[in-house]
């Protein structure tokens, strides 16, 4: 059991945090502050904290570093940072639960998986544009607990890790 401890607090702790446009900040969730930690990488200070929405879990960039998305795990919404004003600028709902999250390799489409299954239509992906911060559809997937998302460098595929419906393994 030692074994997959490691290898799941490395893929937690990746999700965890962000590099900005000028690749000299760091976002970094702050789930019991509800915000987003701005850090100088140069001097190792948080320089600011943007207020996100409650329990925020997980936070991705668009390929090129200008908006910041975070998954707010109680508040069933998605923050949407400016990274550059270091502001947040827009809030999409979703539903309760949201968490790994992952843009397209062309930064057209953001993919929200969640945690939770709705009234037995299995666990939900929200697909968003990134740009209009729009829903463009809802998958849902048979399982109880999404919980990771990646893209084929292509973008053309998306594989998510999901636990089955009736299974604790």
């Amino acid at each position: 059991m030692k074994t997959y401890r490691l290898p799941l607090l490395l893929i937690i702790f990746a999700f965890a945090f962000a590099y900005s446009a000028s690749a000299q900040h760091l976002f970094v969730t702050n789930r019991y502050s509800d915000n987003v930690a701005v850090i100088d990488t140069s001097t190792n200070q948080v320089v600011t904290e943007i207020p996100v929405g409650s329990f925020p879990v997980r936070i991705v960039m668009t390929p090129n570093r200008l908006k910041a998305f975070v998954s707010n795990g109680h508040s069933a919404n998605m923050s949407v940072l400016d990274t550059v004003a270091r502001t947040n600028i827009a809030t999409i709902p979703v539903a309760q639960g949201p968490g790994e999250e992952a843009v397209t390799p062309d930064g057209g489409r953001l993919f929200v998986v969640h945690q939770r299954g709705q009234h037995g239509l299995g666990c939900p992906v929200y697909v968003i544009d990134t740009t209009t911060y729009a829903l463009i559809t809802t998958v849902y997937l048979p399982g109880n607990w999404l919980k990771d998302i990646l893209f084929t460098p292509d973008g053309r595929f998306a594989y998510v890790a999901n636990k089955p419906r009736d299974k604790w393994t």
